[in-house]
């Protein structure tokens, strides 16, 4: 089973057992927020785009699994909103799911899986490339620009991550290369992630003098 499904489907349970709670004590909002969450942030940001390079690529085993999971996924999304969002999920219920009956007949999910492993292996890769992004933006790297990312103190755990999802990171952060390395390079954006440091040097995005006058005159109104 392919890492970025476990961990989808780890997200999935985690999210049934807060919903559920939250439904069952009256925190409707709470219920709400953690919907908002999965579907927009984990399954919309995340999952569908890790999914993107499978589905165009020519594991057709893969793809199968992944196809199945989004379905599985969807279907139980479309459980938890039911309560919010009656009309809606009903009518798409009605035209994506192969089960029979209503949705309003269906049984409330239960959290079904745990892959912990998973998990934390994904949620990972998002603080990484989320991590990097705000790194590149705060410094007004343009979207278009790429530059090596330099990993320091990288343990054998994280090193074996950068090697299993090195496209996904060059791709979702713009990254052009992946090393590793015992200090951090001067004139870098740094990042840390666990136990590791990311460092993106700057030198070749960026204009130092300008950003260095643009920093000194915010430090100046402050």
């Amino acid at each position: 089973t392919l890492t970025v499904n476990r961990w989808i489907l780890t997200e999935l349970s985690s999210t049934i057992a807060d919903v559920t709670t939250a439904v069952e004590t009256q925190r409707f909002n709470d219920a709400a927020g953690s919907l908002y969450r999965f579907v927009w942030n984990q399954v919309c940001d995340w999952y569908l785009e890790l999914l993107k390079p499978i589905f165009s690529g020519t594991d057709e085993a893969a793809k199968l699994e992944a196809q199945a999971c989004v379905a599985y996924v969807l279907e139980e999304t479309y459980k938890l909103l039911h309560p919010f969002m009656p009309f809606m999920t009903e009518e798409l219920w009605a035209h994506t799911s192969e089960r029979d009956g209503l949705l309003c007949h269906a049984d409330w999910p239960a959290p079904s899986f745990a892959d912990d492993a998973a998990a934390s292996e994904i949620n990972w890769l998002v603080d990484l490339v989320t991590g990097i992004r705000s790194a590149r933006s705060e410094m007004n790297v343009p979207p278009s620009a790429k530059a090596p990312l330099i990993v320091v103190g990288a343990s054998a755990l994280t090193q074996g991550r950068l090697q299993r999802h090195q496209a996904a990171i060059e791709r979702l952060a713009r990254v052009e290369t992946i090393e590793l390395s015992d200090t951090a390079p001067r004139g870098a954006a740094q990042v840390v992630i666990g136990e590791a440091t990311a460092c993106l040097p700057l030198g070749s995005l960026i204009d130092l003098g300008a950003e260095k006058t643009r920093i000194e005159k915010a430090l100046g109104k402050v």
